[in-house]
């Protein structure tokens, strides 16, 4: 006996009764309809709420965020950049700046979010959301540019600096980034 006689034959090739036809036919008739259905609702309500809850968590979370943004930056410079020095240290240390590189960003996307909101308005916010989520600091840098406001322009371009050298200076001293 050969191998090609102990074949069986891996996709399932037994007729579908027509019966069987249209009901599938009419599940993915259905979940298309409901996907319809939901979409508005996903589009306009999920948004709102979302906005909402950014909102509130701006208002009553972000002066608490920031201050743990101090205590991070404190950290950062007086207990771990010194730390850095001991060899077997410098895991650990990297591991410390990736934590504090996350806070910045909370901060700087808040920040971001904030500026947008109050100096252009609702429309280029959920621009800026849609574009991954991220783009409300860009759109942010560029309204503070354009109406002037050059302390929050330079302090949330500093806060996007210190989120992006927190990180990658972590993820190099952890040894994420061998290639560079």
């Amino acid at each position: 006996m050969s191998d090609a006689d102990n074949f069986t034959p891996v996709i399932d090739i037994t007729p579908i009764s027509p019966g069987r036809r249209v009901a599938g036919w009419v599940k993915n008739a259905g979940m298309v309809i409901l996907g319809c259905a939901l979409l508005p609702l996903f589009l306009f309500l999920v948004p709102l709420l979302f906005l909402k809850g950014t909102f509130w968590l701006a208002h009553n979370v972000l002066p608490w965020v920031i201050v743990g943004g101090w205590i991070a930056l404190g950290i950062d410079i007086v207990i771990l950049l010194p730390l850095c020095v001991v060899p077997f240290l410098r895991p650990w240390c990297g591991m410390g700046f990736l934590i504090s590189s996350y806070v910045y960003g909370f901060i700087t996307w808040f920040a971001g979010f904030i500026l947008t909101y109050v100096l252009w308005g609702l429309f280029p916010l959920l621009a800026g959301l849609f574009l991954f989520g991220v783009g409300v600091v860009p759109l942010g840098l560029l309204a503070a540019l354009f109406k002037g406001l050059w302390s929050e322009f330079f302090t949330l371009l500093a806060m996007l600096a210190l989120t992006f050298i927190s990180r990658v200076g972590g993820m190099q001293l952890i040894g994420g980034y061998d290639a560079m």
